[in-house]
């Protein structure tokens, strides 16, 4: 069903009515309902098709309330807000242009270029990279990113990439609030489950904001400055800022957990809870000493580990042990974890040991391009 609304491509429009609220279907509505029998007798049939995008669509999200429908373009730079009745009929939308940097409004209502607009079009320069409902179904928040203007000659940029997030009106399209504090593409937006003006962002800049949204003030940051090297090859290094990658609210809103570019998983807590009191509690590396232990192939071809003869996934795990092998010491001398000194399996490696197996794979690696060599001549 195509928007075909008469407003003229970038021309803004007073803002439509909002439809009356659907209402949600009755108990009764649904207690007979067969999903897989409806899916199996409709096959599939297509319900509606919604027109308007100029370009590829890269993100859909659906409200909470199920009423209504975003959807973003990311190199056209747009999103829209779809919404029907429950007839599937009367369909309307408003656009988000990230264009247009207009605080009285960002949306245009019903905006749907005409056929051969794309040649009229200029070349779009800003990027939608994400979309977030708030969880009341108020706000619409878009991250976008620019490219940052050309630097004089012989000079680098410190800020290749201008980000920006913007909160929408989810009904009008108003544009309220512009936030500005990453410089680097956002990928992680998540708003708070229970308090809907609260806004969780992170990006690859290895920045991590929690907004008011409302009042477009940061309630609390933190920087992922990696502080200990895992790897001799490592990027980022110690000191630099690791890039988070995704991320979510705990159910209840208390506190959140976050991923980044180097496979640590980040708790935070907003409260001083219990839990958050057992989590700081935690070994920060968290490895089993089975992890290391060398593997070899028996006559049928199976995969074994050398010392156990038992396949990986059934030889004991043994106790936790930091990414060199090393075992913490906390856990060989407290009373406490006694739980974990107990664990079967494998003793972790000693200094010395963990040194001379590492001597040994150098050792073996210096050597890999001459028995590389050596076996090409001698397939030859």
């Amino acid at each position: 069903a195509p928007g075909d609304n008469t407003a003229a491509p970038g021309t803004p429009a007073a803002n439509p009515a909002p439809l009356p609220p659907i209402a949600p279907p009755q108990p009764g509505e649904l207690e007979n309902f067969d999903l897989k029998r409806a899916l199996e007798y409709s096959d599939g049939a297509l319900a509606l098709r919604l027109s308007g995008h100029i370009e590829a669509i890269t993100d859909v999200s659906y409200s909470h309330r199920g009423d209504r429908l975003v959807t973003a373009a990311q190199r056209e730079g747009t999103a829209r807000v779809w919404r029907w009745d429950r007839t599937m009929q009367n369909v309307t939308h408003i656009v988000l242009n990230l264009n247009r940097n207009n605080d009285a409004g960002g949306g245009t209502a019903g905006a749907n270029p005409a056929r051969g607009g794309r040649s009229r079009r200029k070349k779009n320069t800003i990027f939608v990279d994400n979309i977030e409902w708030s969880s009341d179904d108020a706000y619409v928040v878009t991250a976008q990113s620019r490219k940052a203007p050309n630097t004089p000659a012989g000079e680098v940029s410190a800020q290749p990439w201008v980000q920006l997030l913007k909160v929408w009106d989810s009904l009008s399209g108003t544009l309220l609030q512009t936030l500005n504090g990453h410089t680097n593409q956002v990928h992680l937006m998540r708003t708070h489950p229970l308090c809907p003006e609260v806004l969780l962002t992170a990006g690859y800049d290895g920045k991590l904001n929690v907004w008011n949204m409302k009042t477009g003030r940061v309630l609390a940051r933190a920087h992922n400055v990696v502080d200990r090297q895992y790897d001799l090859a490592q990027n980022p290094q110690v000191g630099e800022l690791c890039a988070y990658h995704d991320g979510c609210w705990t159910p209840d809103g208390t506190g959140f957990v976050v991923g980044d570019a180097l496979g640590q998983v980040s708790f935070f807590s907003v409260s001083e809870s219990g839990r958050a009191r057992a989590f700081a509690r935690e070994y920060p590396e968290q490895y089993f000493k089975s992890d290391y232990e060398p593997l070899m192939w028996d006559s049928w071809g199976y995969v074994l580990e050398m010392h156990t003869g038992l396949p990986p996934h059934l030889t004991p795990s043994g106790a936790f042990v930091r990414i060199t092998c090393q075992p913490y010491d906390l856990a060989w001398q407290d009373n406490e974890d006694a739980d974990m000194k107990a664990m079967p399996g494998p003793l972790p490696l000693s200094a010395a040991q963990n040194h001379e197996r590492l001597a040994a794979v150098r050792e073996g690696m210096a050597a890999l391009p001459d028995f590389i060599a050596m076996t090409s001549a001698l397939l030859k």
